[in-house]
């Protein structure tokens, strides 16, 4: 089977002038398949890839990105580029709750008059592979800008602690909420920052900031450890530990280890 692109209303007859001769020769058998000539996507996702055979049919669940939100804004476009602002808008429709709630189902037609032409898609190729190394450092950079992102907001929620209470100063945590605070406002401002550019923030904030990752990871492998053990003594008896075992002995951040126990009562 080959599959051909849809080349419109003028080449359709050269097209099945060859499919009829091939039918009356002994040649193998040709099937002329329509096929999708561009990726069609909802901004972030791509709901049917080129040269999918068509008609086809395809189904995606989407989230809202806060609680109570009620509807949801789409636009679909021809894809080739990673950036949604690269790529030809078709057409842009809402979806509501209230959609869902009243069974209501809803069309959406995209006319020819929306495409792209035939030399307009062979343009679009051509850009998307003169492109295709701006289109990859695009897609990198934002990787390490959501990476910087999270791992900001992982530190803003474990300097809340009681461990890191524990170890650490107020004035240090203090200066670490404004540090975080303010980087993230630099993020937001700084939309052409390049992906150096992350990668250094992202050292200073682990500099600044390490400490506080490896002391919470301590203090929960010790947790696991000691919960996961249901110790035996050689006489066989078991003993549990306290849950807060851990917290009452980790007194010196990284560095701590599990103290020992007594001899008389072997833990391990």
């Amino acid at each position: 089977m080959r599959q051909c692109k849809d080349e419109g209303d003028r080449r359709a007859a050269a097209y099945g002038a060859v499919l009829l001769a091939s039918s009356l020769t002994d040649e193998k058998p040709l099937m002329l398949v329509e096929v999708a000539s561009h990726s069609l996507d909802l901004v972030t996702t791509t709901l049917i890839k080129r040269n999918t055979k068509i008609p086809t049919k395809t189904s995606e669940v989407f989230i809202t990105s806060s609680d109570y939100q009620s509807s949801i804004s789409f636009q679909v476009n021809e894809d080739e580029h990673t950036t949604a602002n690269d790529n030809n808008l078709l057409v842009e429709f809402q979806l509501s709750a209230v959609d869902k709630s009243s069974r209501k189902q809803i069309d959406i037609s995209i006319e020819n008059r929306c495409c792209l032409p035939e030399d307009g898609i062979k343009q679009v190729f051509n850009d998307a592979e003169r492109l295709k190394w701006e289109d990859e450092k695009q897609k990198s950079r934002m990787a390490l800008k959501i990476i910087l992102e999270k791992y900001i907001f992982t530190i803003k929620s474990k300097i809340e602690d009681d461990e890191v209470k524990q170890e650490t100063s107020e004035e240090f945590r203090k200066n670490v909420l404004t540090m975080c605070d303010s980087m993230l406002k630099r993020i937001d401002i700084d939309q052409m920052a390049t992906k150096e550019d992350y990668e250094l923030k992202n050292t200073k904030v682990e500099s600044a900031c390490g400490p506080i990752m490896a002391m919470s990871i301590l203090v929960l492998t010790i947790h696991l450890d000691v919960i996961s053990r249901d110790t035996e003594t050689k006489n066989g008896e078991r003993r549990h530990l306290p849950i807060d075992w851990p917290r009452r002995h980790v007194k010196s951040g990284l560095s701590s280890l599990l103290p020992p126990l007594p001899s008389t009562t072997p833990w391990w």
